[in-house]
């Protein structure tokens, strides 16, 4: 197992403090493809049934 913490606080750090590390978030951030869910009509559907618990009534019954 590799943990590396906090990525993010790392990376930014890397795009900082080197101008070649930058370039490649840049490069890597130009390839990026914006999707809203919102727009994908099964999402929400896939995305609640997803959420569901078995049992969630009997095990945490003040949340129902």
């Amino acid at each position: 197992t590799v943990r590396i913490g906090n990525g993010s606080v790392a990376g930014a750090a890397l795009a900082l403090l080197s101008t070649e590390m930058r370039r490649k978030a840049e490069k890597i951030a130009q390839t990026m493809t914006y999707y809203d869910l919102t727009t994908d009509p099964s999402f929400m559907e896939e995305y609640s049934a997803a959420l569901y618990l078995p049992g969630s009534k009997e095990l945490f019954p003040s949340r129902s």
